[in-house]
C-alpha cells in the first residue's frame, strides 16, 4: 500500500512547518525536498529546499508558481524516495489549489489545512527571519485577505483542518488524531 502524500496548506505563519515537524517527530512522515527559483532564505534547510536558476520538469513532477515569478518543483522521484523509506511524504504549500494538485498527482493523499493566527506582525517577523525584502513582505501582508478567502473555500473541501490557535499541546493532540485518521502506522526511526 502506498503511503498517502500529506499536502499541508495555510497562510504564512499558520503553522505548516510546525505540523510537518510534529509529523516527522512522530516517525510517520518526512518532508519532501523541492526545488525553487526564488532566492535562498536564511532559514532554508538545504536538505529540503534547493534554489536553482531554472526548473526543468520531468514527467510526473508538479511545478507551481510562488510569489511573483518564483517557481517551485516537486519531483516525483523525491516523493518515491520518501515512500521507499516507509514514510508518508509531506509537502508544505501556501495555496489550497496547489495542495489539491499535489495530492492529485501523487495519490493517495490528503489535503491538510492549518488555520492559524496569520497577522501582519507574524508575517513581518517571519519575513525578516527568512531574509525577505521589505517589498516581498509588504506584498504578502497585502494578500492576506485574498489568501484567506481562498483558504475559507478550501476549509469546506479539505480532508482535514487543524486549528493552530491554542496551545502547542492542543496542536499536537490534533496531529495525533490526524495520524490515526490517515491510517499511518507510527514506528521508530532507524
Amino acid at each position: 500500500m502506498k503511503l498517502p502524500v500529506v499536502a499541508i496548506c495555510g497562510l504564512t505563519g499558520a503553522g505548516k512547518s510546525t505540523l510537518a515537524a510534529v509529523l516527522e517527530q512522530a516517525a510517520v512522515a518526512l518532508r519532501v525536498t523541492r526545488e525553487t527559483t526564488r532566492r535562498p532564505r536564511l532559514d532554508d534547510d538545504p536538505s529540503l529546499v534547493r534554489c536553482v536558476a531554472r526548473i526543468e520538469a520531468h514527467p510526473g513532477d508538479v511545478v507551481f508558481g510562488g510569489w511573483g515569478d518564483e517557481l517551485y518543483c516537486l519531483r516525483a522521484s523525491a516523493v518515491m524516495e520518501v515512500r521507499r523509506k516507509r514514510c508518508a511524504p509531506i509537502v508544505e504549500v501556501g495555496e489550497y489549489r496547489v495542495a489539491k494538485e499535489v495530492v492529485g498527482a501523487f495519490a493517495p493523499g490528503a489535503v491538510v489545512m492549518v488555520v492559524g493566527a496569520s497577522d501582519p506582525e507574524t508575517i513581518r517577523a517571519l519575513g525578516k527571519a527568512r531574509s525577505m525584502s521589505d517589498g516581498d513582505i509588504d506584498r504578502r501582508i497585502e494578500s492576506i485577505a485574498e489568501d484567506r478567502r481562498e483558504l475559507e473555500i478550501g476549509q469546506g473541501e479539505a480532508d482535514f483542518v487543524l486549528q493552530n490557535l491554542g496551545t502547542v499541546a492542543d496542536f499536537k493532540m490534533q496531529t495525533i488524531r490526524l495520524i490515526d485518521a490517515l491510517g499511518i502506522e507510527r514506528r521508530a526511526r532507524s
